[in-house]
């Protein structure tokens, strides 16, 4: 029977994921399982950048303060 990237052994998760560069795919890792959501979080949330120049930034301020303080595995 052929494994899946799903049973890859939970030790192999965070050199995987260190290894991914742009957020949108950490954020699409979140979405696998509970595993990956679990180590995919932190990652996602190490750098986050918001200008003031986006479209609704200080919204976008007030959410990501939300979810910090609402997330504690972050």
């Amino acid at each position: 029977m052929a494994l899946s990237f799903v049973d890859i052994p939970l030790e192999l998760l965070p050199i995987i994921f260190d290894s991914v560069v742009r957020a949108q795919h950490l954020a699409f890792l979140c979405l696998v399982n509970k595993s990956f959501n679990e180590f995919a979080i932190p990652r996602l949330y190490k750098r986050v950048y918001i200008y003031a120049w986006h479209t609704k930034a200080k919204a976008k301020v007030v959410l990501l303060f939300q979810t910090l303080t609402g997330e504690t595995r972050i």
